[in-house]
């Protein structure tokens, strides 16, 4: 399986994977990602909602259940609860990682407060989802294999020429296409994610 991730943290370990808010090298984050996956493989569940409010959060259980073998179904953060309830039952999900409450979900704290690492990894990668915007009807989960998520990473790396030593400013939900695509993208090319500090109310 293609891990970018792991990749960049066995060349380049102590290289910034993340700057700014949850700064981190590779190394961490790729320790990080091992604890996410082996909470999410533990749940036992084939397909699991995913959601938090914090962005680097988000895309370590992300890069946890492609690790993990399993389906993550990203959830808007901003959606409310009841909303969120129903888009997941119609999707057939009934278990959730999230930091916020999801009505009618087994609901499970996210990975990076659990599980220890070490835990195998699934040979065979996992897939991510995300729903669609439910503009002209409810939202639907769309499916993204993994081998389809590189594959457009690797166009757009190769297209503006991202490399090591750059940085790329997560400005868009990690729930979102665009939020994850500069997440996969970032791990290919080995440039750091820059993270702005959360909003915090006065």
């Amino acid at each position: 399986m293609t891990d970018p991730v792991a990749a960049q943290a066995r060349r380049r370990p102590e290289a910034d994977a993340v700057v700014g808010h949850g700064a981190r090298t590779w190394a961490e984050w790729n320790e990080q990602i091992d604890r996410a996956a082996a909470t999410l493989a533990a749940l036992g569940a084939e397909r699991i909602a995913l959601r938090a409010e914090d962005r680097l959060d988000l895309a370590t259980l992300a890069l946890g259940a492609i690790r993990a073998g399993v389906t993550g179904v990203l959830v808007p953060v901003r959606w409310p609860a009841a909303l969120a309830s129903e888009s997941l039952a119609s999707a057939g999900l009934s278990v959730a990682v999230s930091d916020l409450p999801i009505p009618g979900l087994a609901i499970h704290a996210p990975a990076r407060l659990g599980a220890e690492v070490g835990a195998p990894g699934s040979e065979k990668p996992g897939s991510l989802a995300v729903f669609t915007s439910g503009s002209t009807g409810d939202p639907k989960a769309a499916l993204l294999p993994w081998d389809a998520l590189l594959a457009s990473a690797d166009g757009v790396v190769s297209h503006l020429d991202l490399r090591e030593g750059d940085r790329w400013l997560l400005d868009l939900p990690v729930a979102h296409v665009g939020g994850l695509g500069v997440v996969i993208r970032c791990a290919m090319a080995g440039a750091a994610m820059a993270i702005p500090e959360p909003e915090r109310s006065p």
